[in-house]
């Protein structure tokens, strides 16, 4: 006969086999829990990143639109530029012609006057000639010498005619370029009134899409990568701030043409009127007019901490504080976009200059680029 089994025995072995599938239930659970979790926090965040992408794409595009209008609009000022320089040299040559054919003028007046005398005299100028000389030789010298000045008069005639057809030519050239002008002065006031209506217009979209791009990248951060990716736009963010906070438009115009031989220094960017401009660093106000006079208008510099030097031009005002020797943080508030100084009437912009310790202007299109 086998050991008698204890009732005890039996039943801590079926409390056990029990408390095993329920470890094992639990376990089951939570690790669904856990897969389920992952799942949906995985397509949240693709939803987020397809969600921003859309975003982008559409601020991207009316970004675009801007950008076209700018092109256009540096493309029509470069034309202006160019006609303007033709017609200051067409006006000069033309004073030289003028200056000429008067002389020219001049001259055959003179001589008119001297055949009139001539003509009105008692004794005929052939006549003259034969009795002054009872030598026959001298007598043909004297007529050789007269169709000389026959021939000097001729001339005489002709350059009076070469002048008149080379100044009418050079007016009728000049009233050409005069024509040309005032078209492409209206395709650019055109253009610059369709670049203001166009951002002055899009503003609300424009700061939504920048709203809903800023909320939907924080959301789309949880990913390591994005974090790592935000927190390198931040560092940058801190070195340099765009200067015109608001919807604008900008083209790599530096070193374009200007009227009077000059070039662009800077870039010109456009931005509805009464635009708030930002410092672009941290550095210190270096001075600052606030008249509406030279070529600047209302303007500011700053030198940066960076040792750089900015310089913002064509304000409608500067901010109350914005002294020369005042400090700024960069994203401060230091003025706001106008058209002062030898801006066109209308095209509100902010012409914005980078300068190297200092020194001369560099092209800040790709410092903007990099920062907008």
């Amino acid at each position: 006969m086998g050991t008698p089994r204890r009732k005890g025995s039996r039943t801590e072995r079926s409390g056990l086999r029990a408390s095993s599938r329920v470890a094992a239930l639990v376990l089951v659970v939570v690790l669904a829990i856990v897969l389920l979790s992952s799942h949906a926090e995985g397509s949240t965040l693709s939803q987020k990143r397809a969600e921003l992408q859309k975003a982008q794409a559409a601020l991207a595009d009316l970004q675009r639109s801007f950008d076209a209008l700018a092109d256009k609009t540096a493309a029509a000022e470069v034309r202006r530029a160019k006609t303007e320089d033709a017609i200051t040299a067409a006006e000069k040559e033309l004073a030289r012609s003028e200056k000429d054919y008067a002389e020219t003028q001049a001259r055959l007046a003179a001589r008119l006057v001297n055949l009139y005398k001539d003509n009105h005299s008692s004794v005929p100028r052939y006549l003259q000639i034969l009795f002054s000389h009872s030598d026959f030789s001298a007598v043909m010298e004297r007529f050789n010498l007269l169709n000389k000045l026959a021939d000097q008069d001729n001339e005489l005639y002709d350059q009076i005619a070469i002048h008149m057809q080379k100044t009418r030519e050079q007016r009728a050239a000049l009233q050409e370029q005069r024509k040309l002008q005032a078209v492409q002065m209206t395709e650019l006031q055109t253009l610059q009134k369709e670049m203001n209506e166009k951002l002055t217009s899009s503003e609300t979209t424009y700061r939504a899409l920048k709203q809903q791009v800023a909320a939907l990248k924080k959301a789309a951060a949880a990913a390591a990568a994005a974090a790592a990716a935000a927190r390198e736009a931040a560092a940058k963010a801190r070195n340099f701030y765009f200067p015109v906070d608001g919807p604008h438009s900008y083209s790599d115009t530096f070193g374009a043409p200007r009227p009077g031989g000059r070039t662009h220094k800077g870039s010109d960017i456009m931005a509805p009127r009464g635009t708030r401009l930002v410092a672009c660093v941290y550095g210190t106000i270096l001075r600052t007019n606030r008249s509406d006079t030279g070529l600047g208008g209302v303007s500011l510099w700053i030198r940066g901490a960076n040792g750089n030097y900015y310089f913002y031009c064509h304000l409608l005002r500067i901010a109350s504080g914005i002294t020369a020797g005042a400090r700024v943080r960069g994203g401060q508030t230091v003025g706001w976009v106008g058209d002062t100084g030898d801006a066109d009437p209308g095209a509100y912009h902010l012409h914005f200059e980078v300068h190297p310790g200092g020194g001369a202007a560099i092209n800040p299109y790709r410092i903007l680029r990099a920062a907008d």
